[in-house]
């Protein structure tokens, strides 16, 4: 006897690659952390320094929980986490594209990276699966199946 699965358990399912996504989220938040971090052991006495010290962990910590929290959205297939998700790999692709364009030779192989990265996001985030994972599209209704007499 086979198992009857309806287009709603197919849709639930999440897709392999929204779960790569929560887990770059969840890296890129560790990073943001570990990055400003880094970044305020290496300033000097100033005013922008105090003024950094002050400001930054503020802005690490809420940048940290929001990677978090979309992460954690995508794994539930949450349909604003979409939405962030390809604003946030729309952001970054133009990021890189400007970086390529101003950039010396090392920062432009990381924009190179960063823009294939960033496309191979977007291009996956609109297949059809994914989208409907997240509710972007229209579920396929069941087709009514009708008899004609003869």
């Amino acid at each position: 006897m086979s198992k009857i699965i309806s287009n709603n358990d197919l849709i639930r399912h999440r897709p392999t690659g929204v779960t790569i996504l929560g887990v770059l989220f969840v890296i890129a938040g560790a990073f943001t952390l570990l990055g400003g971090q880094t970044a305020l052991a290496q300033e000097s006495g100033s005013i922008l320094t105090v003024l950094g010290v002050l400001l930054i962990p503020l802005g690490i910590e809420i940048l940290c929980i929001a990677s978090f929290v979309v992460a954690y959205s995508l794994f539930e297939g949450k349909s604003w986490a979409w939405s962030v998700a390809v604003v946030v790999s729309i952001i970054g692709l133009v990021v890189n594209v400007i970086s390529l364009v101003t950039a010396s030779m090392l920062p432009m192989a990381a924009a190179v990276v960063g823009i294939a990265i960033n496309a191979i996001v977007l291009y996956y985030l609109s297949k059809r699966n994914v989208r409907q994972y997240f509710g972007k599209m229209a579920t396929p209704r069941e087709s009514a199946s009708t008899t004609v007499g003869v």
